[in-house]
């Protein structure tokens, strides 16, 4: 969560353009650094003058790695984010089946509770019980059955 070295990376990208920002961002939200990606958000909004502004490139890791470790605090954010958008941006937010399917395999029931409370479209596949059976997570099973009244499977 270090923002200082982030300054000092966006100071000098005319000597070292930015790379891989999908992975910092992807990392930022499994360790839960929210000071990081709204680093990443500020200095890459339309706003920023041309120069000064970093694109923030992110994939669907980013919400199923903090799903996997319970960054609820994350999910908030990019939450947070994707509602100060328009209905169809907010349907553009990267996240997979994986997000649910990873919270199973770990046992994160809080995390699934957080999804069916999101407001976002629930991704989710076999996977999720899959994994859930080979790791023993009768708590999460248990949510799947009692929780979703119409599973796709």
């Amino acid at each position: 969560g270090h923002v200082q070295v982030l300054d000092w990376w966006r100071r000098n990208q005319a000597q070292f353009p930015p790379k891989h920002s999908f992975r910092a961002i992807a990392w930022a939200s499994r360790n839960g650094h929210v000071s990081v990606l709204e680093w990443w958000f500020t200095h890459s909004r339309p706003s920023v003058p041309l120069g000064e502004s970093i694109d923030m490139v992110y994939s669907s890791k980013a919400m199923d790695w903090a799903s996997e470790v319970g960054q609820l605090k994350v999910l908030d954010w990019w939450r947070s984010k994707a509602m100060l958008k328009n209905k169809e941006d907010r349907a553009k937010l990267k996240y997979s089946p994986n997000s649910m399917g990873l919270a199973s395999r770990k046992g994160r029931v809080d995390v699934l509770n957080w999804w069916a409370n999101s407001g976002l479209k629930l991704k989710y596949s076999t996977s999720s019980l899959k994994w859930a059976t080979e790791n023993g997570r009768l708590d999460v099973l248990d949510w799947w059955r009692d929780r979703m009244m119409d599973p796709k499977y």
